[in-house]
């Protein structure tokens, strides 16, 4: 089983490579409509300046590394253990809530029924899936 795993695993750059490709891609269509939005030309002139610098190449070579330095993954680490019970909190809240609301809604219609239905336990929403930070745009 391990050793059919460890091929799967060394597979796998291979056969997501289409879609990392294509992902990229409309990534990069994507970044280059937000730059437009958010700044203008004279600033991108000069964000591109600081791009080829020496400071600039080194800041965007190492800024993608940084996030695996190992006090920032273990801060990073530690911030995603406190999410199951913030969430679990955050969703007993908005029950709560939900059903306070339904309950007052309930009691001011004529026949004395709620026209929302209430899930008490939905089923658990899919995974998100993972975010693949664009590569970093070569100098020009």
């Amino acid at each position: 089983m391990a050793k059919m795993f460890e091929e799967f695993m060394a597979d796998l750059p291979v056969r997501l490579r289409p879609a990392i490709d294509a992902f990229g891609s409309d990534m990069a269509d994507a970044m280059t409509q937000a730059y437009i939005r958010e700044f203008s030309a004279r600033e991108l002139r000069e964000v591109r300046k600081f791009a080829v610098s020496s400071a600039g190449t080194h800041y965007l070579g190492a800024s993608m590394k940084m996030l695996e330095d190992p006090a920032v993954a273990a801060a990073n680490k530690r911030f995603l253990a406190t999410l199951p019970a913030a969430m679990d909190q955050i969703m007993d809240d908005w029950d709560r809530q939900a059903k306070t609301y339904l309950a007052k809604k309930r009691a001011s219609n004529s026949d004395g029924e709620a026209r929302t239905m209430i899930v008490d336990n939905p089923p658990p929403a899919p995974p998100a899936p993972p975010v693949v930070p664009a590569p970093p745009m070569p100098p020009r």
